[in-house]
Formats: structure tokens, C-alpha cells, sequence
């Protein structure tokens, strides 16, 4: 490393030291991924709603987005059954990661990482096996996790327990498989119940512990189930929506949820569930029949734990010590001054 930036490393741990950046990330840091299957493009929106520019275009299939361990952002394409990658804080493309019918890989309609790091994609059409596996490094594939025989599925999601949690849209079930080998452990959720999940699309563990289903069915809501033992709750988010894909929580505390056919998104209280209002609206930026959503990390949140302070420098200085890639915070292909200076400029903001 040169004395430059030896000095300029320096001066960044007395901005460390002053306690100017040990808040948690500003609402105003983040963005939120609406992937609109009628434009085939993933746009990004401020906290308020606001549009703020075009993600991506040319994604011709509904997408589901997940951020990988590198910080960079995953998104499958049921119209290309490929797994695309794009630079965690530029956008850029980086480029498809997992080649199109990979391992015979066909309408991906969910993607999450493992514990282990690697990736993990639902394939539900044909006859191919529901959950394939794939190196969380280079694309490679690895193995066939969940077997051919099991029911379609939406998607998928790993719990505290370290297990697969795996919504079947046809049977109305949410099964659970073992984390490293796949097995099947039980019913999760069981479709015979009345009250379980009808038309099951989206799922995710909520900062509660407990599990939220999207239900694109006749009462288009998000059902709330106990974390630990899969027990109904209560219908959590109710209104605005007609069938719902994805959800995702919020940093400032609340629910967002995509309606594929009211053309919307809507943003529920993360607490109560109470309706707050449309998050954005249909034809805004774009957005038609939307699928995947993704809520932005603030860009100096290195280890993405909600907050900017002395561990996000800690970090970027061992990537930027090393010549590692996680240090090319402007995306350029280069670690060098300006990668420094461009996550000063982040940091010193607190986002």
C-alpha cells in the first residue's frame, strides 16, 4: 500500500475515533429493487416511494434478488433460467453467474445463500429437481439439493435453525429440509389446515423470528406463522393487493410487498401490519406486474449489520490492505485511491 493512502487509511481512523459515523444507516441510504415484468427492467425507489433511476433492463421473466456474500446482488430470471450478478453498490453488470439451464435449471422462481455460502435456486419447471445448488464463488454447479419428486415450488429461504424452508404453490405447504443435505424434514405448514397459506408465492423470517407467506388467493395478504413451530398467527398485512409475490422487511421498520396483478407495491407497518400505503404505484418508473424486491444495504455498511462504524473500516482496510475485490467500492475493476476516497465520502456520512 502506498504512503498516500497509508496517510489517507490514517486520517479515516480519526474520523473512527471522533465517533462521527457509530449510527445506525440513515433511511435516506437505502434503496428498494422493484423487478417490473412489464418493462423487463429492475428499478430502484428512495424510502419515500420516489423512483430513482433504472437497476437493470433487458430481464425479460419475473426476478427474485437476493445480495450474496461478496455484498454484490443475485437476481434469477424465469425468462432466461439464468442467475445474473450485479456490483453490489455501482449496479453494474457483472455479468451472468449462473449460465442459462445450468444443470438443467429451469424457471428459477427463488434464490437465497446458505449458511456454507453457497447458492441455492429453485428450478419448477419441467422435471428437473426443485433446488439446485450451485458454488457461491464461481457459479459452478455443486449438486441437486431438493429431489425431482418434490411438489413446485415458489420461494425459498433459509431459517435461524440453519434448515430449507421451501413454499410449495401448488400444494399450499411450507416444507422444511435439512440444511446441509437436503433432506426432508417435515411439513412446515400443512395445507391441510384451514388456515394455511393458499397459492403460497414469497416467504421470509421476519425481525420477530416468525415466518411470512405471501398468498396470492382469494384474501391476497401476508399470513404470519409461529417461527419455531409453524403455527398459524394472524393474516399480518391486508390490503391494496391482488396476487402478492415477494416481501421484504424494511430497516425503518416496516413490510413491502409486490402485487403482480394490482401492479403495485405496498408498505405495511413491520410491527402491527397495519396498512400504511403504496410504496409505489402502478406505471411509476415503470413498474407493471412486479415479482422480486430487494431492499438496498447502505454503502459503507461493509459487514452488513445496519450500521456504519469502526467495523466497516476494519473491513474495508483488510480488503484494501489485500488488493481485495470487496475493496473496489467504485466498481472499476481497480483497488486503489479512489476506492478510498469514495467510501470516505460514504462513511463520513454515516451510509
Amino acid at each position: 500500500m502506498s504512503t498516500n493512502i497509508s496517510v489517507r487509511l490514517g486520517a479515516l481512523v480519526v474520523v473512527v475515533a471522533a465517533g462521527l459515523a457509530g449510527t445506525a444507516c440513515g433511511q435516506t441510504c437505502r434503496q428498494v429493487v422493484v423487478a417490473s415484468n412489464a418493462s423487463d427492467e429492475l428499478l430502484a425507489f428512495d424510502p419515500d416511494g420516489s423512483f430513482a433511476q433504472m437497476f437493470a433492463g433487458g430481464m425479460a421473466g419475473n426476478c427474485y434478488m437476493t445480495y450474496g456474500p461478496d455484498g454484490n446482488i443475485y437476481v434469477s430470471d424465469t425468462a432466461t433460467d439464468a442467475v445474473h450478478r450485479f456490483h453490489g453498490r455501482t449496479f453494474a453488470s457483472m455479468g451472468v453467474f449462473v449460465p442459462s439451464g445450468s444443470a438443467g435449471l429451469n424457471d428459477p422462481q427463488g434464490l437465497c445463500f446458505g449458511p456454507d455460502g453457497d447458492l441455492f435456486v429453485t428450478s419448477a419447471g419441467g422435471d428437473t429437481p426443485k433446488v439446485l445448488r450451485f458454488n457461491g464463488t464461481t457459479g459452478a454447479f455443486v449438486s441437486y439439493f431438493v429431489a425431482t419428486g418434490a411438489p413446485m415450488p415458489g420461494g425459498i429461504t433459509f431459517g435461524p435453525d440453519g434448515n430449507l424452508y421451501y413454499v410449495c404453490n401448488t400444494c399450499q405447504d411450507v416444507m422444511r429440509f435439512n440444511g446441509q443435505t437436503g433432506v426432508f424434514i417435515d411439513l412446515f405448514v400443512k395445507s391441510q389446515q384451514a388456515d394455511s397459506p393458499k397459492r403460497p408465492r414469497g416467504l421470509v423470517f421476519g425481525p420477530d423470528g416468525h415466518l411470512y407467506v405471501t398468498c396470492a388467493s382469494i384474501d391476497d395478504c401476508v399470513r404470519r406463522y409461529d417461527g419455531q413451530t409453524g403455527v398459524f398467527m394472524d393474516f399480518f398485512a391486508v390490503g391494496g393487493l391482488n396476487d402478492p409475490l415477494d416481501l421484504a422487511f424494511t430497516p425503518w421498520g416496516t413490510l413491502l410487498v409486490s402485487g403482480s396483478l394490482s401492479n403495485n407495491v405496498q408498505e405495511f407497518d413491520g410491527v402491527t401490519g397495519a396498512l400504511i400505503g403504496t410504496f409505489a404505484s402502478p406505471g411509476e418508473g415503470g413498474v407493471g406486474a412486479p415479482s422480486g424486491l430487494l431492499v438496498l444495504r447502505a454503502p459503507a455498511d461493509m459487514n452488513a449489520d445496519g450500521f456504519v462504524n469502526g467495523d466497516d473500516y476494519d473491513a474495508f482496510a483488510e480488503f484494501f490492505d489485500a488488493g481485495h475485490a470487496g475493496a473496489d467500492f467504485n466498481g472499476d475493476g481497480f483497488v486503489n485511491g479512489d476506492d478510498y476516497d469514495a467510501f470516505a465520502e460514504r462513511f463520513e456520512l454515516g451510509c
